[in-house]
């Protein structure tokens, strides 16, 4: 197999794997309330505590006026806090709350009913194998 056929196999590989992770999202942000887009933002800020609104719009490629009133709701059930700069009234921070915090938690443990049964099968060589070209794919497109 030449790798140009190689590359297209990984892209579709890829691929499924995305939407397996979306539908996982999907249903796992049914039952708390909140749409899978909110689920997002709050996995973001996860990751990137105490955000400007505009960046996580360039990181969930969104425009502000679809995530603003998104954060709006969230804020409203509790799950981020928004505060202004003192700096520059112009900017708002965004960060997780503590009930976030057992959220995250307890979706975790959600997502593993998910994923235990794919990973069983895997030794931990071979996971660790899978994690590292999974690193590397996103050092390569820098996410």
């Amino acid at each position: 197999m030449d790798r140009a056929t190689k590359e297209v196999i990984a892209v579709n590989i890829i691929d499924k794997l995305s939407r397996y992770i979306m539908k996982i999202r999907d249903e796992l942000a049914i039952p708390y309330g909140i749409s899978p887009i909110q689920l997002r933002i709050i996995f973001d800020l996860n990751s990137n505590p105490n955000s400007k609104i505009t960046d996580i719009c360039q990181r969930l490629q969104k425009s502000t006026n679809s995530i603003s009133p998104l954060i709006k709701r969230l804020e409203s059930k509790g799950f981020i806090e928004k505060k202004r700069s003192v700096d520059d009234a112009r900017i708002t921070y965004v960060s997780l709350t503590k009930k976030s915090n057992d959220f995250i938690h307890d979706l975790e443990l959600d997502i593993r009913d998910y994923t235990e049964p794919i990973f069983k099968n895997f030794t931990d060589l071979e996971l660790d194998q899978i994690l590292e070209r999974f690193i590397k794919i996103c050092e390569v497109i820098k996410e």
